[in-house]
């Protein structure tokens, strides 16, 4: 349950107790508190069912909140178990590593798209960041839980986007729209200042390049 939640639930079950411990008893109580109380006993149903209402609402927002939690271990699960998935993180990561390797040679990119034995590089490369673009418009969409994506997702997907931000430079040029990898550039661009922020205050002082 997130902190506001926490919150709408104590607050409601303070009134609630109040309510049962003290407005109940003195309604109830001999002469002459009750007459005086009697008065007011309608208004305290409504009050009665504002806090159900609240302590409903604050229900349904924790059940939510533990479903986005679910679906996104669901979701890295299957990244870390799923065969399919295990096969085009490596990919990737052998893909990058023959870019990195292209682009340092002083070769441009267009060169590495063209070339018959690099396109499938190019190909894999844009295929696993279509993954964390999933995780991002998953996060947007409040699908998946950003705190469980941030701890177990962040530092792969900030050094993938710094790694790749020439293709996506491209991608984004070659199709004109910036909407290309919105989600993911906007997603990681946070994750990085607080993945430098955490390391300024408890790492070991060492900054990451936001993207």
């Amino acid at each position: 349950m997130k902190g506001s939640d926490s919150k709408i639930a104590i607050v409601s079950l303070v009134v609630l107790s109040i309510w049962i411990f003290v407005a109940l008893p003195l309604i109830y109580s001999p002469e002459p508190t009750t007459d005086h109380l009697l008065r007011f006993a309608p208004l305290f149903t409504p009050v009665v069912a504002s806090v159900a209402a609240i302590i409903a609402v604050a229900a349904i927002s924790a059940q939510k909140s533990i479903a986005r939690k679910r679906a996104a271990i669901d979701f890295f699960l299957k990244t870390d178990l799923d065969h399919n998935m295990l096969e085009a993180y490596a990919d990737f990561e052998k893909a990058l590593k023959s870019f990195k390797a292209h682009t340092a040679g002083g070769r441009d990119i267009k060169t590495f798209i063209d070339d018959p034995e690099t396109e499938k590089d190019y190909k894999k490369i844009l295929r696993y960041l279509n993954v964390h673009e999933l995780v991002a418009v998953g996060i947007k969409n409040n699908i998946f839980d950003e705190g469980v994506c941030y701890n177990f997702w962040s530092d792969a997907m900030v050094r993938h986007v710094r790694e790749t931000r020439p293709v996506i430079e491209y991608e984004i040029e070659d199709g004109g729209s910036d909407a290309l990898f919105l989600e993911l550039r906007t997603l990681s661009a946070r994750w990085s200042v607080q993945i430098a922020n955490w390391n300024r205050n408890f790492g070991n002082g060492r900054s990451v390049k936001t993207v």
